[in-house]
């Protein structure tokens, strides 16, 4: 079993980025946006970039995106690094995803646990690894249809120290809809707009350390803002269960505590929308 894992960082905000061709009217800047119904699309099949140049050498370990068609269009998708933007090295190596939905790819060797400090522990086997580079792009190989994308982040993620308490309940879905009803109280028709997702995580005792020194500033830089963010509550298990989600706005942040060592409950408020099958 995983620990959550939440991404906000970017490296593709860090700068405009460019794009190999564009559709009119799908500018490539749309998918550092954090909107979900604004897309970048290729003018074309065939091969694309997705370019940033960082300004100067960043750290990532983690790439998630959303709204995009590279399951139905058999996309090749992979990421790839560079010093000087022109030798490229491969950080990712080509994969088709499962699904059109949600997608978040850890890079290889980069499994640890945030302890909250300045350290890392290693939880993989082939190597820690969470490169800094400063060009990096992202490869988009289809076909016979153009790639199209909304959503996309490369960045550093951050890791909670355990899963959260049991049972826990990975979503829960409602429906937003507009139902016809005759003078009788017959059901004539509904139009569905949007079905609402609401994910609360609760954990026990986590250690201060890990609290106030990764999740508190991660907490006021981004997400007291209610910023989108991608989150995974188990890759392991659940590797599909990738979440666009944002604090919902009646959340309170608190950290009650007893023991000397530990908070004794950190509790998440989360809100998006379903993605449609």
């Amino acid at each position: 079993m995983a620990n959550p894992v939440i991404l906000s960082d970017n490296r593709f905000a860090d700068a405009v980025p460019t794009a190999t061709d564009t559709t009119a009217g799908y500018d490539v800047r749309n998918v550092t946006d954090l909107r979900d119904f604004t897309l970048w699309q290729a003018a074309s099949p065939g091969t694309k970039y997705i370019t940033v140049d960082c300004g100067a050498a960043k750290e990532a370990d983690t790439l998630a995106f959303l709204g995009h068609n590279f399951f139905s269009a058999g996309a090749a998708v992979s990421l790839e690094k560079s010093a000087d933007n022109v030798t490229w090295e491969p950080v990712i190596a080509p994969f088709t995803p499962p699904s059109d939905h949600a997608q978040l790819v850890l890079f290889p060797g980069s499994g640890f646990l945030d302890t909250g400090t300045s350290s890392f522990t290693d939880t993989s086997t082939s190597g820690f690894e969470r490169p800094a580079m400063r060009y990096w792009r992202i490869k988009i190989v289809t076909a016979s249809i153009a790639p199209r994308l909304a959503v996309l982040l490369l960045g550093v993620r951050m890791t909670f120290p355990f899963p959260p308490d049991a049972p826990h309940t990975p979503d829960a879905e409602s429906v937003m809809a507009q139902p016809a009803i005759s003078k009788g109280g017959h059901l004539l028709g509904v139009a569905v707009t949007y079905a609402p997702l609401s994910v609360t995580a609760a954990f026990s005792n986590p250690a201060r350390s890990w609290v106030f020194n990764s999740f508190d500033p991660w907490w006021l830089a981004y997400g007291r803002y209610l910023k989108s963010f991608f989150w995974a509550w188990d890759l392991d298990t659940f590797p599909q269960a990738v979440l666009f989600l944002r604090f919902k706005a009646s959340y309170v942040k608190q950290y009650p505590l007893s023991c000397l060592l530990t908070v004794d409950k950190l509790t998440l408020d989360m809100e998006g929308i379903a993605e449609v099958p």
